[in-house]
């Protein structure tokens, strides 16, 4: 049950850094940290905490004429943003010109992979967020099967039912960061969800 709490607390400390200042006791102001920024694939992801909902909103930009993007919340010109005021977001990896955001406010939780040089989501599914990890020129996670879990599928489905939770099977997917594509393999798994 770690896996909750941290995915309460990272929000919060991410909102509490994004304030522009602490007031001390003594009435001495202490300037916030920087923004938080994520560079890779000639990419820089600048994080806007929202400042009424939970969640972000992100600056991208690239790189223009070999100059190394600068860390900075203003958007300039050919900056774009993904996300807005009302969207949950929570960057989990930047990969090449990949960005994979983990969407949502329960334990339930979206992946959504959003391609930086089209500007495009181009996937989207409810996945395990623990399970996230780079491999390579790949970017591996469980993923929500469309195959409901039956008893044949899901030896566990009856004990998930009796604690009153629903199960679903979940299937070892791949994307692929050449391609832009994500394939899911023979594994599966039963999960119980809320």
């Amino acid at each position: 049950m770690a896996a909750p709490i941290r995915r309460c607390v990272r929000p919060l400390v991410r909102l509490l850094a994004g304030m522009a200042a602490f007031v001390l006791p003594t009435g001495l102001a202490l300037a916030a940290p920087g923004p938080v920024c994520m560079r890779d694939g000639g990419f820089l992801v600048v994080e806007l905490p929202h400042a009424n909902a939970v969640g972000n909103s992100y600056i991208v930009r690239g790189s223009a004429a070999g100059q190394a993007p600068q860390c900075n919340a203003t958007a300039a010109p050919g900056d774009y943003i993904v996300g807005k005021d009302e969207d949950p977001f929570f960057l989990s990896k930047l990969a090449g010109s990949y960005m994979f955001i983990d969407s949502g406010t329960g334990p339930t939780r979206e992946l959504l992979i959003y391609d930086l040089k089209t500007h495009q989501q181009v996937y989207k599914n409810i996945y395990d967020s623990e399970s996230l990890k780079r491999d390579g020129n790949h970017v591996v996670f469980w993923a929500a099967s469309q195959e409901p879990a039956t008893k044949k599928t899901c030896r566990d489905l009856r004990k998930f039912k009796q604690q009153g939770f629903e199960a679903g099977l979940q299937v070892r997917a791949t994307f692929d960061l050449g391609t832009g594509k994500v394939s899911v393999g023979g594994k599966t798994r039963c999960v119980p969800y809320q």
